[in-house]
């Protein structure tokens, strides 16, 4: 009961902090000073910040912005505010975490991996992959072991991959998959472009990452480079018959990488909707923390181009473009 009671009172302590946390207010002159290190840390890290956003309509907004910040507010009143303001720069990896985004993200211990991946078999001679998230390279290579061992001892013929809710993650987990159903080379992206800066650099070092341009770049200037391609290694599990990729609106970044290398390499059907993600865009982004309010901002450091090597301003589109909700039935009932 003593323990109990303890654990009681300490929540209490930990909510009433948390609360009170939430109800700080912060003055205009905090928030402007975060509003100027956020947009500072935009244009050094991000390979081309004013692409879609241009400068002189970013000054007439900030201004009417900063008009805004006439008192004192929470972190949440000055989220609402500076959200709508980086979400025209049209980059959905260049943007402002909510508070309690970032309040959950913290707190939690498992990356649920389980979930992100899982394989069955819905009808006899087809297999399902439902892959909702780009995470833990470790844990996939392990399943896709597995899986695969599955579906050779079950005679599949028809492999489904099933994207239509992945947000994306890490693209390493596409090379993994494709390294069990194609045996010619491959590659994700045709180039890439990367902003060569301090806040990149850190970051990619500290996430045991390697840096994506060559050595002595000079800060604020733009790698360009060709990637690589991929030559499968030799696989005894490896995969030789239909793929199927159900995509649709919610997918997104290294999905829709991995989806566009799909269908630019034709290594398979998509069957749904078209993504929206555009699979030329940007993309690896660094997190950063705005001095006083502590809000997470995120920027990317990359413009990364399709297998195809061409920007459409789309998604992908689908070879078989249906009812994304129906996708998975359109493929049981026609193969």
């Amino acid at each position: 009961m003593k323990r109990w009671g303890f654990i009681a009172i300490s929540l209490i302590l930990v909510l009433n902090l948390t609360s009170q946390a939430q109800e700080r207010k912060f003055s205009p002159e905090q928030m402007k000073t975060d509003l100027e290190f956020m947009l500072t840390t935009f244009e050094e890290v991000h390979p081309n910040l004013y692409l879609r956003f241009n400068k002189t309509e970013v000054e007439y907004a900030r201004r009417k912005l900063e008009n805004q910040l006439s008192s004192a507010l929470t972190v949440q009143e000055f989220f609402e505010l500076v959200d709508p303001f980086v979400n025209q720069f049209e980059d959905g990896h260049t943007q402002v975490i909510p508070p309690e985004v970032s309040r959950k993200k913290a707190g939690v211990n498992n990356d649920g991996s389980a979930e992100f991946y899982r394989f069955s078999v819905p009808k006899q001679g087809f297999g399902l992959i439902d892959f909702r998230s780009f995470e833990n390279l470790e844990r996939f290579q392990t399943f896709l072991k597995t899986t695969f061992l599955e579906i050779k001892s079950q005679g599949v013929q028809n492999l489904i991959v099933d994207l239509r809710y992945n947000g994306g993650g890490n693209s390493v987990l596409g090379d993994a998959l494709l390294e069990y159903i194609t045996d010619q080379p491959y590659r994700q992206f045709s180039r890439y472009e990367v902003k060569v800066s301090n806040q990149a650099r850190t970051w990619f070092l500290s996430h045991g990452g390697n840096l994506p341009w060559a050595d002595g770049q000079t800060i604020g200037s733009v790698y360009k480079a060709e990637e690589a391609w991929h030559k499968p290694a030799p696989n005894p599990l490896r995969f030789f018959g239909n793929v199927f990729v159900l995509i649709a609106y919610p997918t997104f970044s290294s999905a829709v990488s991995f989806a566009a290398t799909i269908k630019d390499l034709k290594l398979g059907t998509l069957v749904g909707q078209e993504t929206r993600g555009n699979p030329t865009d940007f993309g690896d982004y660094c997190v950063f923390k705005l001095p006083n309010t502590q809000l997470e901002a995120t920027v990317s450091t990359t413009f990364w181009v399709r297998p195809g090597g061409f920007d459409n301003r789309h998604g992908v589109f689908p070879d078989v473009a249906v009812d994304a909700q129906k996708a998975l039935e359109w493929v049981l009932e026609h193969y």
